[in-house]
């Protein structure tokens, strides 16, 4: 049960995280042991170095005998004090390694693999985000959309046009949403747009753009030449200028949307307030 939990349940972010920690438990290991030899061998320098101030003074004649021990013993810790340095830039290049797979493993557990839009896991949390920094005279702005009849897509010309279909979709939405807006896909043919600092009218105008604009998209099958119906999408909005809760805020959102639909699809509808 553990293996097939291992394999297909946990993501890419959990096995990194894993090799992560078991890569810094080996350069913590390296770095005290390197600490340990270098310290013992600058304790065996400070005893050399102090039998041969006593033998200095008890026996001037051997003065070359002596020097020639403490080049030997200072050439050892040089030998080692080196061998530590090598050790801490293997541990720092390691580290910064390490730092880069975590972050690109973060960012791919974050995004949907076939859109490159955020996953819902990671619009969840800019939500909750979003409305724990808000305040009452900032307006904030969700949209719920859907791809109107998006099975017919699918069953009509095969899931290749459809996965076509959902990265066009995605496109447009990146492509048209303000900067600082955060574009997911929710799930399936479901898509989110967030908006921080927006009026109403303008939110309006935005969600207009994109169906505008997705019904100018002319697709076409690759192995026939066939050009695709049109593709229109329902959308849902709830604007929020009060503290809320994040899924009391996307429910009012996801309850336009299917007033939309209800409406003859291709529709938008604003969420009682």
């Amino acid at each position: 049960i553990l293996a097939l939990y291992r394999n297909f349940y946990t993501d890419d972010t959990d096995r990194v995280s894993s090799k992560a920690n078991e890569t810094i438990q080996n350069i913590l290991t390296e770095l005290v042991d390197s600490i340990r030899q270098i310290t013992g061998t600058n304790t065996d320098f400070e005893s050399a170095l102090g039998e041969a101030l006593n033998s200095a003074s008890r026996s001037p004649d051997s003065i070359t005998e002596i020097a020639e021990s403490l080049v030997r013993i200072t050439r050892d810790t040089l030998s080692s004090q080196s061998q530590f340095q090598d050790t801490l830039q293997h541990a720092s290049d390691e580290v910064h390694q390490l730092r880069a797979d975590l972050a690109e493993s973060q960012l791919l557990a974050m995004s949907d693999p076939l859109t490159g839009v955020l996953n819902r896991r990671a619009f969840s949390i800019k939500l909750e985000e979003t409305l724990s920094r808000n305040n009452t005279d900032t307006q904030i702005a969700l949209m719920v959309i859907d791809i109107d009849y998006f099975k017919k897509f699918n069953d009509t010309y095969g899931h290749s046009i459809g996965d076509r279909v959902l990265q066009a979709v995605a496109k447009i939405l990146k492509d048209l949403a303000p900067d600082g807006a955060v574009v997911a896909r929710y799930g399936g043919e479901e898509f989110v747009v967030l908006l921080r600092g927006t009026e109403r009218e303008p939110t309006h105008q935005l969600a207009q753009d994109f169906q505008q604009t997705l019904g100018r998209l002319r697709l076409k099958q690759k192995q026939t030449g066939r050009t695709i119906d049109q593709i229109t999408m329902s959308i849902g909005i709830a604007m929020t200028d009060v503290e809320d809760e994040p899924e009391s805020f996307f429910d009012r959102a996801d309850s336009a949307l299917y007033q939309a639909k209800d409406a003859g699809r291709n529709c938008i509808i604003f969420a009682e307030d």
